[in-house]
């Protein structure tokens, strides 16, 4: 064979190596659209609790776990659990009502999930004068300052009133909200408490309620208020044994959305059917893995996220093996957009934890090294943002019984809880790259 012949052999080998790959490329874009494209679908009708959208959801979602070559848990692939949930519909306009005055939304106040039924009305207190927690009666409460929520333990304190004193910060609190763009003064982790009803007043509302406040005597206030009923739904959940029964690593993503508001869809792309679409493309790759893994690997799709990380709280609760034997948790929300701090950036996705987590970011990062797949960011700049982002998703129900966790998500984007979070709007091309870098980081703990 000449020279010339041997070169033309290596050309055309890489060329082929080339197409393959490409083409591979393409085929997993593919399907990591089919999934986000159906789950956003109007069939899924934003995949609300209690809807005919969800019970699509996780017919769709079963339906694949069932053909993968995953094992059940204890004999099922769903762990159903019920929940109060909050019935909520748009209202015209929503009132404030307190000694014969009327406060509108949003010049004179603004709460974060603006969508009520009914009005109800309260006793109002102040935090240094209120009732204790061994009297059966429901309340709303008037903080000093936006900081006080962090203390706030009484559980019959329902609605949380934050009072502002300065127009901008007000100004800033409605718009930052209104276009899901993160910023410090809407983030704490008061966002996800959902089991009370958070609403900032405006600095002349903050005024006039607080000076009227002084007294002992209870004074009453009507708020626009939720509606409540029990709601059956279920995580779903699949998984590869190991060698080892007593370890296992749980790869997640939510499947629940926040449906239809306002009289439109919410169809959810990227919150969370960009997640749930990574995992189920992971999964599908490891159980085609001829080696046995070393831990077993988990894979959970939760419930209810939207309502308050309810569907892991009850997975961690309800664990089937002992909550010591999970290694790790890695939770993949929000992973095909970007943000305002990465506009120049577009592949780029957060891989964050916390201390105990270190080994998880210090692996993905050394695998991200040899391969280049991303732009990772690890919140370096801002550990406080990071630490309130980590409060947002379904890792928390992991770290309060300080299991390891690593978050995978792209900020909060424009479209963040928007109808135009549409599955035309997503990087299908950074999913691959995160599906890619999380199926190495799996192997390289697990394998």
């Amino acid at each position: 064979m000449t020279k010339a012949h041997s070169k033309i052999i290596i050309l055309a080998f890489s060329l082929f190596l080339l197409f393959s790959n490409n083409n591979q490329a393409q085929v997993v874009e593919k399907y990591l659209q089919q999934h986000v494209k159906e789950l956003s679908s109007e069939k899924f009708e934003g995949r609300s609790l209690n809807s005919d959208g969800i019970r699509y959801a996780e017919k769709y979602i079963l339906n694949i776990i069932n053909n993968l070559d995953l094992k059940p848990i204890n004999g099922s692939y769903r762990q159903e659990f019920t929940i109060l949930k909050n019935h909520t519909y748009s209202p015209t306009k929503p009132k404030i009502s307190y000694k014969n005055s009327k406060y509108n939304y949003p010049d004179d106040f603004y709460t974060i999930k603006p969508n009520f039924i009914v009005s109800c009305k309260y006793p109002i207190y102040k935090t240094d004068i209120q009732p204790s927690n061994n009297e059966d009666i429901d309340y709303a409460i008037l903080l000093k300052d936006k900081s006080e929520i962090k203390t706030i333990q009484a559980i019959h304190a329902k609605i949380i009133l934050i009072p502002t004193f300065k127009k901008a910060d007000y100004t800033s609190i409605v718009n930052s909200n209104l276009k899901g763009i993160f910023t410090s003064v809407n983030t704490d982790n008061y966002i996800t408490n959902n089991s009370k009803t958070i609403i900032y007043l405006s600095p002349a509302t903050t005024k006039k309620i607080s000076s009227s406040l002084n007294s002992r005597k209870t004074q009453y206030i009507t708020f626009p208020c939720l509606k409540s009923n029990n709601i059956n739904t279920s995580n779903i959940y699949g998984m590869i044994p190991g060698k080892y029964a007593d370890s296992t690593i749980v790869i997640s993503a939510h499947y629940d959305h926040i449906g239809i508001r306002n009289n439109k869809l919410n169809p959810g792309a990227n919150d969370n059917a960009s997640g749930v679409s990574s995992v189920l493309e992971i999964a599908k790759v490891l159980t085609q893995e001829t080696n046995t893994p070393k831990y077993n690997i988990l894979f959970a799709l939760f419930s209810a996220e939207e309502s308050g990380l309810l569907g892991s709280n009850f997975f961690i609760k309800n664990f089937p093996f002992e909550k010591e034997t999970i290694v790790a948790n890695i939770n993949l929300d929000m992973i095909g957009n970007k943000d305002s701090y990465h506009e120049k950036e577009p592949n780029f996705i957060y891989a964050y934890g916390p201390k105990n987590s270190q080994f998880l970011t210090a692996k993905i990062d050394s695998l991200n090294n040899l391969k280049s797949y991303l732009k990772l960011d690890y919140f370096k700049h801002d550990i406080e943002m990071g630490n309130r982002f980590l409060r947002m998703s379904d890792q928390v129900s992991f770290m309060k019984v300080n299991i390891p966790v690593l978050f995978i998500f792209n900020g909060l984007s424009p479209n963040y809880h928007k109808p135009e979070d549409t599955y035309d709007k997503l990087d299908y091309s950074k999913m691959k790259n995160v599906r890619n870098l999380t199926i190495d980081l799996i192997k390289e703990i697990a394998y």
